[in-house]
């Protein structure tokens, strides 16, 4: 069986140039957790390195939400991790919560920023355990 897990993401501080330099860690964190691969999805479907640019509605296509549903329909492990630059954009953590409240069930996280969000991978131990995101 092929197994997979998601992350529910925010990304919008990256460039696109930059976007293997997050891909190559969360490869790495799938085969250690003995998955085949992983689905990435985005809070946002817009990346800028400005967050100050996602202003609702204009950065949000309502197809993000079925593309996030289906992602965590498919995996058998889903992880919140979009740090605390979701705080930067108005309705962020509107949007934040939403995602969480309706389309995450059961969701993992790599531990709280100090303000209470999910943790982003980037800059983490490749050895950081999964915690509850409760």
């Amino acid at each position: 069986m092929f197994r997979q897990y998601v992350e529910v993401v925010d990304i919008e501080q990256l460039p696109i140039a930059d976007l293997n330099c997050i891909l190559r860690p969360w490869c790495q964190f799938a085969q250690d957790w003995g998955y085949g691969g992983f689905y990435a999805g985005n809070l946002y479907p817009y990346i800028t390195p400005h967050p100050e640019e996602l202003v609702m509605p204009d950065c949000f296509h309502r197809a993000n939400y079925p593309a996030l549903l289906m992602a965590a329909g498919l995996s058998v492990l889903t992880v919140a991790c979009w740090g605390d630059g979701i705080k930067r954009i108005d309705g962020g953590l509107g949007l934040a919560n939403h995602v969480r409240e309706n389309y995450l069930t059961e969701p993992m996280c790599f531990g709280l920023t100090q303000s209470g969000n999910p943790q982003h991978p980037l800059y983490l131990p490749a050895d950081t355990e999964l915690k509850e995101f409760c």
